[in-house]
């Protein structure tokens, strides 16, 4: 059904965007809902390409939740499957958290390696924005300035 409804890639949007504002406004169980609906979709249509961007976001619900041990599974399997795509778009994104995750287990070898590859992700995703204007916009986020360590 969802595939011959001509407005199935919006449904599948306005999920995500529902589930992250679940995540923000504390309400964990609804993103788990959201993000669990968007995993059997994109596993019932093929689009693996899409799966690891929701399983960081998962990632990021367990980690708000408490459950650090999960949320490290989730991430390492959506870097997994990122890697396996030769995706960039969360990578640098994911790095980071596993090594603040790797920090926080005692893993300081790990946790630099991770933060290494977060920092090289980012430079790549800054390198093929398009535009030196994208590319500011891109090292000016927050979270991209906390872990190039500019902020």
């Amino acid at each position: 059904q969802w595939q011959t409804y001509a407005g199935w890639p919006e449904t599948l949007s306005i999920l995500e965007a529902e589930a992250e504002l679940a995540l923000a406004q504390g309400e964990l169980d609804r993103a788990v809902r959201c993000i669990e609906q968007l995993l059997g979709k994109y596993e019932e249509l093929k689009l693996c390409h899409l799966k690891a961007g929701i399983l960081f976001l998962r990632s990021r619900v367990e980690l708000a939740a408490g459950n650090k041990e999960n949320a490290y599974q989730t991430l390492c399997d959506a870097l997994a499957l990122s890697d396996e795509m030769g995706a960039h778009r969360e990578v640098w994104e994911m790095c980071w958290v596993l090594s603040q995750l790797e920090k926080a287990r005692g893993n300081e070898s790990t946790a630099v390696q991770l933060k290494e590859r977060a920092r090289h992700e980012a430079l790549w995703i800054a390198d093929h924005a398009g535009t030196p204007e994208l590319r500011r916009v891109f090292l000016s986020r927050p979270e991209v300035g906390v872990m190039l360590g500019t902020r």
